[in-house]
């Protein structure tokens, strides 16, 4: 692993971008920030996940092959769980999952995504979302 990909983001809670479903929580983020080309798709990989929702259904088809989820939101928890920000990923593919070396009842997920962004806790935003996100305050 590249220094670049051993930087994480720590506890993360991982939302569907649509709807804001509930896909888990996450040990751990890598790749976030590694070195690419600008048109290339990130590999990130998802560290001791617990699926569920949409994302645990769509797990159950990877064997045929990569799964799309989509638009994704890696909400960054404190020590106490509350959201520090959140980072938005898009294009989000599983092309991977394996027993996790953290907890033999959790996953890592090999994704591949584009890379959206950071925003401040929502708490700052007032409770308004970014206009590209389909509303304004």
């Amino acid at each position: 692993m590249s220094a670049d990909q051993a930087v994480g983001l720590g506890m993360c809670a991982l939302k569907g971008d649509e709807d804001d479903e509930h896909w888990g929580e996450v040990h751990d983020v890598r790749g976030l920030f590694a070195a690419r080309a600008a048109e290339d798709l990130l590999a990130v990989e998802l560290l001791g996940c617990q699926p569920q929702g949409s994302l645990r259904k769509c797990l159950d088809s990877l064997p045929a092959g990569a799964v799309q989820l989509g638009g994704a939101w890696l909400d960054v928890l404190d020590c106490d769980g509350v959201s520090m920000g959140s980072y938005f990923v898009y294009k989000m593919t599983v092309t991977a999952a394996r027993p996790s070396s953290l907890d033999s009842h959790l996953v890592d997920l090999s994704t591949a995504c584009a890379e959206g962004g950071a925003l401040p806790a929502r708490s700052r935003w007032n409770g308004c979302t970014p206009m590209w996100r389909g509303s304004i305050c």
